[in-house]
């Protein structure tokens, strides 16, 4: 595999307005599609200069300054290019007009125009290629949570003052499960034609030959909160996968899609949970459509579960609130009355997501 080109000049391909902002357009090149400001006045088939995702760009050239907060890498103050969502539309890479670059203009007139796309400025720039940091933790880790993929965080009941005092809370049905204390493992696949496929970070040499991570129709990774795991034989993530087979169902279903679930065992929050030595878990609560960016209903979540047979998470049933509960205090008195670590409450109809969790539990365990 030929090395990555960082830095290069191409053309633009499309421009189209944002669909959720009318300040935004999402500029495609060559497949990579970015956002930008409308103000900025890119043009179709404008040459630009073009700056690939884990492009490190340094702080000092103002001409490649970036929104947000700059940081440190190797010495050097400056802005990492990231694949970023906005406002559900995928973002991958940094463009500048190449008008404000005299010395590449430059050069390009020394180049053959088959070469302007093959050049790579990088060095002419100080422009680095980030990568992880060193470091037996850091070297388990492929890179970061993709940023395609949905969180499953909830909110604690407490922050939800409105259940028992607005009357669209009386109509609305939620699926109760138990919540797990493990932790949250999500395992994705994403399709070779994907226009997600170009964020997910490069694989190391033995990764990239594995049958579990590459398939003919694309990519399965493993992701704990904030990091996309490289497959290891001792990460207990992967093993999990492994041995539920989710590598080859998510590759036989061939969709851009993530299960999200509680891996819990023997190795895990102190075990909570009791399981005998070398036992684990992985229990399903979610799966998250890529394409779409949006959750499963609940009832298909766990309908999925059952066709491939994966272990979902307890279902203790389906409620409107006020059937079970008056007040938030009798959502808590209900999670202490279950041995795990409490409750997390689904809704159907907007799929927002609540947890309780069980202060008996939090007692018992000293946390």
């Amino acid at each position: 595999m030929s090395e990555r080109k960082l830095v290069t000049v191409r053309r633009i391909d499309t421009i189209v307005r944002h669909t959720q902002s009318a300040n935004l357009n999402v500029v495609t090149i060559d497949g990579w599609q970015i956002v930008v400001s409308r103000q900025l006045g890119f043009a179709v088939e404008e040459q630009v200069l073009f700056c690939e995702i884990d492009s490190f760009l340094p702080a000092s050239d103002a001409r490649l300054r970036m929104p947000g907060n700059s940081t440190k890498y190797d010495g050097t103050q400056g802005h990492r290019v990231l694949t970023t969502m906005v406002s559900a539309q995928i973002s991958q890479g940094a463009i500048f007009h190449l008008r404000d670059f005299p010395e590449i203009m430059d050069e390009l007139t020394r180049l053959p125009i088959e070469d302007h796309g093959n050049t790579d400025f990088a060095e002419k720039l100080g422009v680095k290629k980030w990568q992880l940091p060193t470091g037996k933790k850091a070297q388990a880790n492929l890179g970061s949570f993709p940023v395609f993929i949905g969180n499953c965080s909830s909110v604690r009941v407490q922050n939800c003052p409105n259940f028992f005092t607005k009357p669209k809370y009386k109509k609305l049905v939620y699926q109760e499960t138990v919540k797990m204390d493990g932790c949250t493992v999500t395992c994705y696949f994403v399709r070779k034609d994907s226009p997600y496929y170009k964020s997910l970070p490069d694989l190391p040499g033995d990764a990239a030959s594995s049958a579990h991570v590459v398939h003919d129709n694309g990519r399965f990774g493993v992701c704990t909160n904030n990091s996309d795991l490289k497959h290891a034989l001792d990460s207990i993530p992967w093993q999990a996968a492994i041995h539920y087979g989710i590598p080859s169902k998510l590759a036989a279903l061939g969709k851009n899609i993530a299960i999200q679930g509680e891996l819990v065992g023997s190795t895990i929050q102190k075990n909570r949970h009791e399981y005998p030595e070398g036992e684990h878990e992985f229990l399903v609560f979610s799966v998250f459509d890529i394409d779409k960016q949006e959750r499963w209903c609940p009832l298909e979540v766990e309908s999925f579960a059952a066709s491939q047979r994966l272990e979902h998470v307890g279902v203790l049933g389906y409620h409107a609130l006020p059937d079970i509960a008056r007040h938030h205090e009798d959502l808590l008195a209900r999670a202490s009355t279950h041995p795990d670590e409490g409750l997390v409450f689904k809704c159907l109809q907007d799929g927002r997501w609540f947890k309780v969790i069980s202060n008996y539990y939090l007692l018992k365990h000293g946390i």
